[in-house]
């Protein structure tokens, strides 16, 4: 557990630099084509062929991991196209689904024939999910977008109320902000590049107890 925290520590020194004054990255810049076809716009967010769009990979450890806890209920958060709703599926049938609405505003339709159990389209704080509990949040690729630090405690902090454990999936470049230790604890960590060749931390945390 020490060596997972002090790789943690290590990866976090690398401080995302925001000249700009930013309040998200350049993810948020992206203008969605109107005419765009499905299959164009999985490449576009994923950036493998649609053919390849496959859910995240865990290794057996991670899956001996989620095992061991609760699963009843998912959010699947930063869902996108519902990439990871069949893997999220073998834990539960109560999957929901939530992510940001201008992006997902040409396949709304397409996300509510998935099959995920409720589906929530939002502007960028997760307001909706106030009063709502879930046994688990697996959160792949999205909070390491997110540069302001007052919108992303706020984010960190709704999520915390709102799970009792969250799965993340970030790049190792990408810094996991201090405050969301804050809130959540360490249970277990892998790094891998399976996801675009690139090095990813996947890492399950566990709600601290309220002090």
């Amino acid at each position: 557990m020490e060596k997972n925290f002090e790789k943690i520590n290590k990866v976090n020194k690398l401080i995302r630099t925001n000249h700009n004054n930013r309040k998200y990255d350049s993810w948020f810049d992206w203008q969605i084509n109107d005419n765009i076809e499905i299959s164009k716009f999985k490449e576009v967010i994923s950036g493998v062929e649609s053919s390849n769009f496959s859910p995240d990979f865990l290794s057996e450890s991670l899956i001996g991991q989620l095992s061991k806890i609760k699963t009843d209920t998912i959010l699947d958060y930063g869902a996108g196209l519902g990439r990871n709703l069949q893997l999220l599926k073998k834990y539960s049938n109560n999957v929901d689904y939530i992510d940001l609405e201008h992006y997902q505003k040409n396949y709304i339709d397409y996300i509510n024939d998935l099959g995920y159990n409720e589906t929530y389209f939002i502007e960028m704080i997760p307001d909706c999910l106030i009063g709502k509990k879930y046994d688990l949040i697996y959160c792949s690729v999205v909070l390491q977008h997110i540069i302001d630090d007052e919108i992303y405690e706020k984010i960190v902090k709704i999520l915390y109320d709102a799970c009792d454990y969250i799965f993340l999936v970030q790049n190792t470049m990408s810094p996991i902000k201090d405050v969301f230790f804050k809130y959540f604890e360490l249970e277990c960590e892998e790094i891998t590049d399976i996801y675009f060749g690139v090095n990813h931390r996947y890492i399950l945390f566990k709600t601290k107890n309220p002090s």
